[in-house]
């Protein structure tokens, strides 16, 4: 595939992912995963977005091992897929 992703792909995933307004509110509860965890700023918004709608249907999904491992700590799901399936 060359790391062409297929349309099919892309369509499918957005239907599964939850896209939030990043809020005020949000973006000062992003402060406290970025101390704790020393995350940069988008990461700890996305962990603090994933806080946010956390529940047993939510899988938190990153490339990233730290932000990953911060997820894990806060108790979210977690994945970090390498690549998406062909």
């Amino acid at each position: 595939m060359g790391g062409h992703v297929p349309d099919r792909y892309l369509d499918d995933l957005a239907e599964q992912v939850d896209f939030l307004e990043i809020t005020h509110d949000l973006a000062r509860a992003a402060g406290r995963p970025a101390r704790e965890h020393g995350l940069r700023g988008h990461d700890a918004v996305h962990l603090a977005a994933g806080i946010e709608i956390s529940d047993h249907d939510v899988m938190f999904i990153t490339g990233d091992r730290d932000l990953a491992a911060a997820a894990m700590t806060q108790g979210l799901a977690t994945a970090t897929p390498s690549a998406p399936p062909t």
